[in-house]
C-alpha cells in the first residue's frame, strides 16, 4: 500500500511541475489576463479525498471587475484547436504537448488510484 501511495504522491509532483512548467511558459511573470488559457490543478472539496488535487485541467482566466480577482471557467480536460484563441493558435504545438502529457498523467493517476481502492476493498473483507 505504501508503494501505491508513493506512485499517488509521484504523479501529483510530476502533474504540479507540468502545471508550473505550463505557466511559467504561457502566463509570463505570473499575471494573468482576461481570457488566457490556463492549466490548473483543482481540489474538489470533498473532506478525506484521498486522490486531491485532481487535474490537470484547462480553464479561461476571467476579470471578475466586482470582486476585483480573476475566477476561473473551465473548459474541458482535453484541449481542441478549436478552442483556442487567435493568438494561442501559433503555440497549438507546445499546447498540444502539454495536454497530451496532462491526460498521460491523468491515466497514470487513474490506474494507480484504481488499484488502491482494490486494495482497501481486499482489505476490509
Amino acid at each position: 500500500m505504501r508503494e501505491l501511495q508513493a506512485k499517488l504522491a509521484d504523479i501529483h509532483a510530476r502533474m504540479k511541475v507540468l502545471v508550473d512548467y505550463y505557466n511559467s511558459e504561457f502566463n509570463s511573470k505570473g499575471t494573468l489576463r482576461d481570457g488566457k488559457l490556463v492549466l490548473k490543478m483543482m481540489t474538489c472539496g470533498k473532506e478525506g479525498c484521498n486522490y486531491c488535487p485532481h487535474g490537470p485541467y484547462w480553464y479561461r482566466a476571467v476579470l471578475n471587475k466586482r470582486a476585483g480577482r480573476y475566477m476561473f471557467q473551465y473548459l474541458r480536460k482535453t484541449i481542441a484547436k478549436g478552442m483556442l484563441k487567435g493568438y494561442e493558435r501559433q503555440y497549438w504545438e507546445r499546447i498540444k504537448f502539454y495536454d497530451d502529457e496532462a491526460a498521460r498523467l491523468r491515466d497514470m493517476k487513474t490506474q494507480v488510484s484504481r488499484e488502491i481502492k482494490k486494495y482497501r476493498k481486499l482489505l476490509r473483507h
